[in-house]
């Protein structure tokens, strides 16, 4: 994702890696090892105490779309439908655009 937006400009990123552990990612940037793409609510802390720094990615936001799926006909558990209303309310509270859960 972060290589197309990149590469709708142009840009080949040089020797590019992908982590899964975000932890890990803001840690080899603490050591210099490179830069990170990050969402700022993952970096919050790291960015109000100072040992990260933000810096715009470009002209245009880095959007990424999430969803939660199910079954469809199937009815959720209470334990689902709690999980899909926590994101809906997440999302709320991110200011993320959201199109309701259908159960």
């Amino acid at each position: 994702m972060v290589a197309d937006y990149f590469a709708r400009d142009e840009i080949t990123l040089q020797n590019p890696i992908e982590l899964g552990s975000m932890e890990a990612i803001k840690e080899l940037v603490k050591l210099g090892v490179g830069v990170g793409v990050l969402a700022p609510w993952i970096a919050q802390k790291e960015l109000a105490e100072g040992s990260l720094v933000a810096l715009p990615l470009g002209p245009r936001r880095l959007r990424r779309v999430w969803g939660v799926a199910h079954l469809k006909g199937r009815r959720l558990a209470l334990a689902e439908e709690t999980f899909a209303g926590l994101c809906e309310s997440v999302a709320e509270t991110l200011h993320l655009t959201t199109t309701g859960v259908a159960a």
